[in-house]
């Protein structure tokens, strides 16, 4: 049976919830169809946003509740009821303090390159917390237990999750039909194979996720960021993804039939080798030192596009529109196809 009792904790409706595989330590076996997952954070209760913290002293209870608690459930410190917090302006370190109980204090040090905060106590106990970038924040958690939700074979279908945080979750084979994700955390969140058609993604972090075979056709994906995402062989059919950050986006094979809206995405340092993008609009396309070794464009509209540095060995543009493209400093060879294009470029430079 579902543990609705701590559903209802997290504000959800649960009216209509069946039993389904959906499983989870906190929520237990729910079937979150329809469920209005609004404005909810799905991981683990964030101790502090790092950023937040002021360079002046300020009482720890004003905005840092959730840190208090874990110090004091934790460690018993209860003299930090009364402490004060702040950053230091060097060392990239906050502290923690109490002026009346002989100055007991708390530091943490924010080791960015390792992802991880060193807290440390004046008694000698120290521990290691965790921090994340999300949607341009940089919050800290208590170290192993930041919850990786495993929604595999869920269905989500019209589900509201607009900007839950499901950072790393697990969705593969999810059915997301007509989905709300907008403002959505799925970055580092494992989509293989997942039906998202119709799907709202705008404005969602998909930041390193995986979507190979996933299919979105027919999704607006808006805004997103897919910087580093890999998608594979997904179906991106009617998909809209205007003014989108994709750098260095992974998209090996994938098919892209008919006219979809690529219009000014920045699809900079993209792996497409194999894609087929006939008749794809990418006018006004960043597609610098893009792999669309072997891809096939035609038809496609390139006009005004950024090809510079691109891999266009083996690549075919016959029939697409060429007006202002950028080719320089391109890599080309003799398969590259430029047959029946309009405003081809004058001068090849073939690799040899």
């Amino acid at each position: 049976t579902p543990n609705i009792p701590e559903f209802e904790k997290l504000g959800l409706s649960v009216k209509g919830l069946v039993t389904n595989n959906y499983i989870d330590e906190t929520l237990g076996e729910v079937d979150l169809n329809h469920a209005n997952l609004r404005k909810k954070n799905l991981g683990k209760l964030c101790l502090f946003n790092w950023d937040q913290v002021s360079m002046e002293y300020e009482p720890l209870f004003n905005k840092y509740r959730n840190l208090l608690d874990f110090l004091r459930d934790k460690y018993g410190n209860h003299w930090t009821d009364i402490a004060v917090i702040k950053k230091q302006k060097i060392n990239n370190k906050i502290i923690i303090y109490n002026r009346v109980l002989n100055g007991k204090n708390i530091s943490l040090k924010l080791i960015e390159n390792k992802c991880k905060v060193e807290l440390q106590i004046d008694d000698g106990q120290s521990i290691d917390l965790i921090f994340r970038e999300e949607a341009d924040k940089r919050n800290v958690y208590q170290k192993n237990v930041y919850q990786k939700f495993v929604y595999n074979g869920s269905n989500f279908e019209g589900a509201k999750l607009c900007s839950a945080n499901l950072f790393g979750s697990e969705l593969s084979a999810c059915i997301m039909t007509k989905a709300e994700l907008i403002q959505t955390i799925l970055e580092n969140c494992k989509l293989n194979g997942a039906y998202m058609v119709e799907a709202d993604i705008r404005l969602a972090n998909l930041r390193k996720s995986e979507l190979n075979g996933a299919n979105l056709s027919s999704t607006v994906l808006s805004g997103a960021d897919l910087t580093g995402a890999q998608l594979n062989g997904a179906n991106l059919n009617e998909a809209i993804l205007g003014f989108t950050d994709s750098n260095g986006i992974t998209m090996d094979g994938f098919k892209l039939p008919g006219k979809n809206a690529l219009y000014k995405n920045n699809l900079k340092g993209a792996n497409l080798h194999n894609a087929q993008l006939n008749g794809a609009s990418l006018e006004n396309t960043k597609l610098m030192g893009v792999d669309l070794s072997n891809a096939t464009l035609t038809g496609a509209n390139l006009k005004g596009a950024d090809l510079r540095g691109a891999d266009l060995r083996g690549t075919d543009f016959s029939g697409s529109n060429l007006e202002s493209t950028d080719f320089r400093d391109t890599k080309q060879d003799k398969n590259t196809n430029f047959s029946g294009s309009s405003h081809p470029p004058t001068i090849l430079e073939v690799d040899a």
